[in-house]
């Protein structure tokens, strides 16, 4: 959920989901894909290649991560903000049951070549399949 334009204090909310891929070190890499869930954004899309890292402080998960890709559409101009982004952020988050976290998510969604650059904040759910 994020600012989405700022001249008309319109906010914009995304459904979506990360694949990571784990190194032993709590380094990973991955993809990430969003959609707009906006009434008359749908349409948006956004996709992504992301690094970052996982550190364990007992039951608590931090999670630094950077990304790049492309978004836009859902009837977007190019100076609101379409093709070229770039994300990075945390997430602070908790085991809940068996493979499933919950986490808060912040992070900042720039626009290079539009006028998007807003924290984004959120809850997630998360199921994790393994790590390797």
């Amino acid at each position: 959920h994020y600012l989405y334009n700022r001249a008309q204090d319109e906010y914009i909310s995304l459904l979506g989901g990360e694949r990571k891929k784990y190194l032993p070190s709590g380094y990973y890499y991955g993809e990430s894909g969003f959609a707009a869930i906006s009434n008359g954004r749908f349409g948006y899309i956004e996709v992504g290649f992301l690094i970052g890292k996982q550190y364990y402080f007992g039951p608590m998960i931090l999670d630094g991560f950077f990304g790049l890709g492309a978004g836009g559409g859902g009837g977007s101009d190019r100076n609101e903000g379409s093709g070229f982004l770039v994300q990075y952020g945390v997430q602070l988050g908790s085991k809940i049951a068996g493979p499933f976290d919950i986490n808060l998510d912040f992070r900042n969604v720039n626009f290079i070549s539009g006028a998007i650059n807003s924290l984004s904040t959120g809850v997630t759910l998360r199921y994790n399949f393994g790590q390797y």
